[in-house]
């Protein structure tokens, strides 16, 4: 499917220039061989898809790209008509999804998408409207609030392709060898509430036997892409903090109580030494710490699946996962929140979906129509589910894996304190930019009411749909 100012195609060409081309030219699928003799040649193609996808994937089953492709590969042999183009994209790639709405040619689908991206595209008249093509089957089957999810005004702009929950990691080695195991959270949800987090953070801060220091946690000022700064903002929300003025506007307003008293809190932990200097600590930094041993907690999305990969052992009555390969034991756990603010987006739920844009061509539709709802049926859902480790969507699959204790936990402790944030991802973009400009400079002296102050002012002149 192409448009007539900037093609899908050249997008594609353009992704070379990046390295992800070759991988695209590596996993593309063969030409078939032209007819011998009396063979019938293969049915021609009438519509080509070009799927953009958000990276998943264990060790089980190879690099990013490779199961989409198989995915792919395994609907193009049940469809011989359609084409089906996968360009694997990095997490710090949504700028290039967003600018292609914004050139008016994304691609037919994005994988690992978002209700605001689908937003963006309903604003510039390239959203597709699923709501009458939804299959019965399929919402009928949704868990409790997906479809929600996958709505704007009450119309279907997505459809579900894997839950994410937002939840963290603590490595048990650090906190063992600090004596601090005591201060953990605890079963069944290993949660626990600020105070209780600051002890942890005081118990497990020391000297290893190696002379090296030893944190619980590590909040990075700076990272290789903004985006990455969403880890950032949920240590706002745990405090209650809501960064829009209300749900229709798109201002800010980043000088709250709730988010001032959280900037004031990462200050504080800075100043006692509880935490690496936030001040030039970038995301890299923090990484390396991590792998190292020197800090023992890791913000990530949980999916049983990470306690799957190759080389990991799950204890299925204590939940400890014990990585052989790097001879290290980890859980997951919920993040640090007082009530009355329940875990919201630390320990919540963000679904990721299939976003579909308008074909150019309305002939084109059919076909992925097609594409979406065969990603999305009961074989695709339960391969993704057995063989990828994602969590479901589906109410008749959850029910398969009732009885599996990760499934169980991320059910019972993180799926309830649902959180999602349905804004505009362009202007999420430039918050997320401009959070960082601030914040890097959060922790030379000057006060947290400040510097809350004048990112919201910053933020909302920047932003062109704030009046």
């Amino acid at each position: 499917m192409k448009r007539n100012n900037l093609s899908r195609r050249d997008f594609l060409k353009l992704s070379a220039v990046t390295g992800t081309g070759a991988l695209l030219a590596a996993c593309a699928v063969p030409a078939a061989p032209a007819g011998e003799g009396g063979a019938a040649a293969p049915p021609a193609v009438t519509t080509t898809i070009d799927f953009w996808d958000f990276p998943y994937y264990s060790s089980a089953l190879g690099e990013p790209g490779s199961w989409q492709w198989e995915r792919a590969n395994a609907f193009m042999e049940e469809n011989p008509t359609i084409e089906v183009e996968v360009l694997p994209l990095t997490w710090e790639q949504g700028s290039k999804v967003t600018t292609a709405l914004a050139a008016g040619s994304p691609p037919d689908v994005v994988g690992g998408g978002w209700i605001q991206l689908a937003l963006s595209a309903l604003e510039v008249g390239l959203a597709l409207d699923l709501t009458d093509s939804l299959e019965e089957q399929l919402s009928s089957d949704m868990v409790e609030g997906m479809l929600e999810q996958c709505s704007i005004e009450g119309r279907v702009y997505m459809l579900p392709y894997w839950p994410v929950c937002q939840s963290g990691v603590v490595y048990l080695d650090g906190v063992e060898d600090a004596g601090a195991m005591d201060t953990a959270p605890q079963a069944p949800c290993y949660g626990w509430n600020i105070d209780q987090f600051n002890g942890w953070l005081e118990a497990v801060r020391g000297t290893r036997p190696d002379g090296s220091e030893r944190y619980g946690l590590g909040i990075p000022s700076a990272h290789s892409t903004p985006a990455f700064h969403w880890v950032t903002l949920l240590y706002f929300r745990c405090f209650g903090a809501h960064f829009w003025t209300d749900e229709t506007e798109s201002c800010v307003d980043m000088a709250s109580p709730e988010a001032i008293k959280c900037l004031a809190w990462m200050q504080e932990l800075a100043e006692n030494d509880l935490i690496p200097d936030p001040a030039g600590y970038t995301g890299d930094d923090n990484n390396a710490l991590i792998d190292q041993g020197n800090v023992l907690m890791q913000v990530g999305n949980v999916v049983p699946g990470g306690a799957r990969r190759e080389g990991m052992e799950l204890d299925t009555e204590t939940l400890v996962v014990t990585d052989t390969e790097n001879e290290r034991k980890w859980r997951f756990i919920q993040y640090p929140h007082d009530d009355p603010h329940p875990a919201i987006a630390w320990g919540g739920a963000n679904y990721s979906g299939l976003v579909p844009f308008k074909p150019e061509d309305p002939a084109d539709t059919p076909g992925l129509l097609k594409f979406l709802h065969w990603m999305t049926n009961q074989e695709s859902e339960e391969w993704l589910v057995k063989s990828a480790g994602m969590l479901p969507f589906r109410k008749s699959i959850l029910e398969e894996v009732a009885d599996d204790p990760l499934v169980v936990y991320t059910s019972e402790c993180l799926m309830p304190n649902a959180w999602f944030d349905a804004k505009r991802s362009t202007e999420t973009i430039v918050v997320r930019s401009i959070f960082e400009e601030h914040f890097q400079g959060a922790f030379s002296g000057k006060s947290a009411e400040q510097v809350m102050q004048e990112m919201t002012d910053d933020i909302n002149s920047a932003l062109e749909s704030c009046a």
